[in-house]
């Protein structure tokens, strides 16, 4: 599960230098997100990216909020069936947290680049966009935290994603590696 996540001036930087978008100067900024904050999104409208706010979390009837589908169920479940399909984005981040069953904080980055772009889908409701995080099953570097993580692409992969290629094999990708970077352990695991 993804709960937190963080983005960084330099990932924002890192954003604005790889990915010719349009967008609201306003989004660029950098701070930590929790669920229900406003984030920045990277959707495709007519093969021209576009950066815009969405609000962190799916609201449901009973005012829950829905912060991540598991990509497992994501085209079963038709709470998200629609979104997947016509609906997909790329969430920028630099890291995000994870707790072990001590509750124990972990960062997660990329240790190749400060950007990292988790998979999400979108949806409007009542004039307000919403987005939740895809997860996946923890691969090596995160399997002894945390037992779920965000669904994070190759690079050359992102594209596919956003233009609804090959989404069930993309559903089944196994997510780039990270390194912890602050925690308990500090250590890379792979």
């Amino acid at each position: 599960m993804c709960g937190r996540y963080f983005l960084e001036l330099k990932a924002l930087m890192e954003l604005e230098e790889r990915i010719d978008y349009t967008f609201e100067r306003d989004l660029l900024i950098a701070k930590d997100y929790y669920p229900s904050n406003i984030v920045p999104i990277i959707i495709d409208r007519d093969n021209k990216l576009e950066l815009k706010k969405a609000k962190w979390g799916f609201s449901t009837f009973d005012n829950k909020l829905i912060i991540n589908a598991r990509s497992e169920t994501l085209l079963e479940k038709p709470f998200f069936k629609k979104e997947v399909i016509t609906h997909r984005c790329l969430i920028p981040a630099s890291g995000f947290y994870e707790w072990d069953g001590h509750k124990h904080k972990f960062t997660f980055e990329n240790e190749k680049r400060s950007l990292l772009l988790m998979t999400g889908i979108y949806r409007n409701v009542n004039g307000q966009t919403e987005v939740t995080i895809v997860t996946t099953k923890a691969n090596k570097s995160m399997c002894e935290i945390h037992d779920r993580m965000p669904l994070i692409l190759e690079e050359h992969l992102n594209h596919d994603w956003l233009e609804n290629r090959h989404i069930e094999a993309l559903l089944r990708t196994v997510p780039q590696s990270l390194t912890i970077t602050s925690g308990f352990l500090q250590s890379s695991l792979f």
